[in-house]
């Protein structure tokens, strides 16, 4: 089970956290958490490149559909008082049947954990949440037996760097349409997202 695979000192502790500027760790997201998180996620998707607009419930019913996926692997970031401020959620890549299309035949997608969302608070950016998250996500991936992962971004988005940073390499590009905001109105846009694959 996956809450098995943090061991009492494991989660608060560790060699980044002691570089940070406040106190904070890695913790395993419960469902009680989504709906404080879905209003982080909505937040970070409304500003650019996403511009995105949500229906009432919207994010939060995905955070949900996210943590029930069988292999799942969504860890939260928080720091005082148990206060969350970013999160990842990621799944096995066979739950994701737009993006597995784009992975190279010779590869097993049931390998292949997928990292769906990173997204962090504004006011605890550019201080390596993301970058920590996804190292613990990836080393717990390794952990369950996945042999890849693969992510899916805007080629503008500010998630590009951090994908670099752990050896991903873009493989394909994809035309994606959202509902987005644009000039006080709701319309349906298309936008280039990069299908970004690396080896565990």
């Amino acid at each position: 089970m996956f809450m098995r695979m943090f061991r009492q000192n494991e989660i608060l502790q560790g060699d980044e956290v002691k570089n940070f500027p406040f106190r904070g760790g890695v913790m395993p997201i419960t469902r009680a958490k989504t709906r404080r998180l879905a209003k982080i996620y909505e937040n970070c998707f409304r500003e650019e490149p996403w511009c995105e607009v949500f229906a009432s419930g919207e994010a939060v019913t995905w955070l949900r559909e996210m943590i029930c996926y069988p292999g799942n692997i969504s860890l939260g970031w928080r720091v005082y008082l148990g206060k969350i401020v970013g999160a990842i959620f990621a799944f096995p890549l066979v739950f994701k049947e737009d993006v597995a299309k784009f992975l190279p035949q010779e590869i097993d997608a049931s390998k292949v954990i997928y990292i769906a969302d990173i997204f962090v608070k504004k006011s605890y950016r550019k201080q390596g949440i993301a970058s920590a998250l996804q190292k613990q996500c990836l080393d717990i991936a390794k952990e369950k037996g996945f042999t890849h992962a693969l992510a899916r971004t805007n080629l503008e988005s500010k998630m590009r760097p951090i994908l670099a940073e752990n050896e991903y390499a873009l493989i394909q590009t994809q035309e994606v349409i959202s509902n987005k905001q644009v000039n006080g109105k709701i319309v349906p846009l298309a936008d280039v997202r990069g299908i970004f694959l690396r080896t565990l």
